[in-house]
């Protein structure tokens, strides 16, 4: 399966690439890609329970599946008044 992730905010600056293609056997979780993506880059294990995530342009969840030639997208956690 190949999917493309997207990174956005202060994670594109601190991975240092925009985006980046992840291939994998199986079935495939939001959660699933974080933990993969994690092991190559360790700013996104130090921040993966605040991540949010998108797949395709909609919100998703750590549980949501992703599929062929999706598109998904990590921001970190944003505040403001």
């Amino acid at each position: 399966m190949n999917i493309r992730v997207m990174y956005f905010q202060v994670l594109r600056h601190k991975i240092g690439i925009r985006e980046e293609f992840l291939v994998a056997e199986g079935p495939l979780t939001v959660a699933g890609a974080i933990d993969l993506l994690a092991a190559r880059h360790e700013v996104l294990g130090a921040l993966r329970d605040s991540l949010l995530a998108a797949i395709n342009e909609e919100w998703a969840s750590p549980e949501a599946p992703l599929h062929e030639g999706d598109t998904l997208a990590l921001m970190p956690p944003v505040s403001g008044g």
